[in-house]
């Protein structure tokens, strides 16, 4: 099954395992079924052992296989190691806050600046970039 996260929604995606035993075991009690899914979620990865994950990585022009994150992991903690992402912030947002980060260690956070920090929702993410500078 390729992509099977495709369309569906987060928490749909945490039902999705779940559900597709219980069909199996229906559908094929006396029966052994060996499946190969293939996904780019974290959700649908936290359900699976990591030793029945395969997790490549390329680097470089090379593919090879890495170590696996899976059952129970904290998403966060997937999409990092598990995906090999650089950042959990769209890139977008990621330059932004590298911006704000770098006018506030020279104190030269501007209102306008100071407006946008206080949008961000993660107080962590606000004490960050303000915790460099004494405006508020």
């Amino acid at each position: 099954m390729d992509e099977v996260d495709l369309y569906l929604h987060p928490d749909w995606q945490r039902s999705f395992f779940s559900e597709l035993l219980e069909f199996i075991k229906i559908e094929f009690p006396d029966n052994t079924v060996q499946l190969i899914l293939s996904t780019h979620s974290p959700i649908i990865i936290s359900d699976f052992l990591p030793e029945d994950i395969v997790s490549l990585e390329r680097k470089e022009n090379k593919t090879k296989v890495v170590e696996s994150y899976g059952f129970a992991s904290n998403i966060t903690d997937l999409y990092l190691e598990g995906m090999h992402l650089n950042s959990t912030f769209g890139e977008h947002s990621k330059k932004a806050i590298n911006l704000l980060l770098n006018r506030s260690n020279k104190n030269a956070l501007s209102l306008q600046d100071i407006n946008l920090i206080k949008k961000i929702k993660s107080k962590n993410i606000q004490q960050m970039i303000l915790g460099h500078d004494d405006k508020s």
